[in-house]
């Protein structure tokens, strides 16, 4: 998502940016609470748990957050300073969000500096883990005596934050970085004046026998020398706001310019002129730019040399030494060979393949049986290698007969030194069973479930 960071100078002007980007584009009012704003605006929701408290505050309650108010007046905290955010919009076709912010004059350069900076940093720091991945930045004022005198007054006040100024006038943009920066100037047909200039037209069109009663007020009862009569952007503020008094009572111009209840206000159409045009015509051609993500790490990094192989696991080879069969005694080796591209093979072994290794006993007894001799580790290792561990009921019927010989095997009856020499070859399989337990296996007498695993034992080896 893109967003468009609009700077005003005052009330007035952010309603009719908004009226005029509403009318003229179709834009959205947004009145979702700051949480739920696109974050880094909002804040960082768990896509699981949208309604749950984000993880991280966003970035208008920080800018909130570090005002000092034990050294505001009452007047003063009672309202936000600049720069304020008032309002956002959503252009859902754009996938863009725009936010409207109070700045007042020049004189609040260091907030939206430290406020600009903020966001970089937010953002350069966390390439896609936020909603809102670049942004642009809008500069709107009155050109009061003239566009090119309103043009130099903010490159000279703005010459050490962004570069490239020179080359930035009204209606045009510039890059500084990869943040685009633009700057729109409100005139008359003269190329000077205010919003008001703009505005007056259509509130005389709306309410005309309103607009001439408030003339007359002004010129007959306005002494000389207060600004609604000594200044012409003051006077037609003066004049808009009483025309809409019998509407919206009490109100002050900003409402006036806002609301249309039940068709009393100013429609759409006073915000589909030539300047409502031009000012949409600015803000959607802002030049935006994504943000570049750290480089990935070049594939070949991460391979090998063609002539490197992985050693074996140090616990494999100690397992293999241990599982050897002793002198005496005649081991037998799996009816099916394990595949050598064996997924694990080439790496660490199984973590279970070899732990049990049966070979039969010298001297066997109780009907034991020398071919009662289980699969050899490299059996069990490919035959499990190709299952997740994470799925031990998907085994098939002859490994579960397998699996079931080498657990019944250590409850198959015999003599103690025929268990005893049993668990000293489980103890040599395992090295790092402690002394203790490995006297504990030698000495353990024998369960009552002895027969039930004897006749497991018979049967799986009966179905192998």
């Amino acid at each position: 998502m893109k967003a468009l960071l609009i700077f005003c100078e005052g009330n007035h002007d952010i309603v009719f940016v908004r009226r005029s980007l509403g009318a003229v584009a179709g834009l959205e009012f947004i009145n979702d609470p700051i949480d739920k704003l696109p974050s880094p605006f909002g804040a960082l929701q768990t896509p699981r748990h949208p309604n749950a408290p984000g993880r991280e505050v966003s970035l208008i309650v920080q800018h909130y957050s570090t005002r000092a108010l034990g050294g505001e007046r009452l007047s003063q905290a009672a309202h936000a300073p600049a720069p304020a955010f008032i309002c956002a919009l959503r252009d859902a076709s754009r996938d863009l969000l725009v936010l409207l912010v109070r700045c007042g004059t020049d004189s609040a350069k260091a907030k939206i500096v430290e406020l600009l900076s903020n966001l970089s940093a937010t953002l350069s720091h966390s390439y896609g883990k936020f909603a809102v991945t670049e942004y642009a930045v809008a500069f709107i004022f009155d050109a009061d005596k003239s566009i090119a005198d309103r043009e130099a007054k903010f490159r000279a006040a703005y010459a050490d934050t962004f570069s490239n100024l020179d080359l930035l006038s009204h209606g045009g943009w510039i890059r500084h970085g990869e943040v685009p920066v633009g700057l729109f100037i409100f005139a008359d047909d003269h190329g000077k004046g205010t919003l008001e200039d703009v505005i007056a037209p259509e509130v005389s069109k709306r309410w005309p026998g309103a607009w001439h009663a408030a003339d007359e007020l002004l010129t007959n009862h306005c002494p000389p020398h207060l600004p609604a009569h000594t200044k012409q952007a003051e006077r037609l503020k003066a004049q808009m706001t009483i025309a809409g008094q019998p509407y919206f009572p009490g109100d002050p111009l900003s409402v006036v310019l806002d609301r249309d209840t039940n068709g009393h206000g100013l429609p759409r159409e006073a915000f589909q002129g030539s300047t409502s045009q031009a000012l949409v015509q600015f803000l959607q051609a802002a030049p935006f730019t994504p943000l570049s993500p750290p480089p990935l790490p070049s594939p070949a990094a991460n391979k090998l040399p063609a002539s490197t192989t992985t050693p074996p696991h140090p616990r494999a080879t100690s397992r293999a030494a241990a599982n050897a069969a002793p002198t005496g005694s005649t081991a037998r080796t799996s009816r099916h060979p394990s595949p050598t591209t064996s997924p694990r093979s080439a790496s660490a072994p199984c973590p279970r393949a070899d732990r049990v290794v049966i070979t039969s006993s010298a001297n066997p007894t109780r009907g034991e049986s020398t071919a009662a001799a289980s699969l050899s580790a490299e059996h069990a290792a490919t035959s499990t290698s190709a299952r997740p561990w994470s799925s031990p009921g998907r085994l098939s019927a002859r490994r579960r007969a397998a699996s079931g010989v080498c657990a019944a095997s250590r409850y198959v009856g015999g003599s103690s030194a025929t268990r005893s020499s049993r668990a000293g070859q489980h103890a040599a399989a395992r090295p790092n069973r402690s002394a203790g337990s490995n006297r504990r296996a030698a000495s353990s007498p024998r369960t009552p479930h002895s027969r039930r695993a004897k006749a497991v034992a018979i049967a799986a080896f009966s179905a192998w």
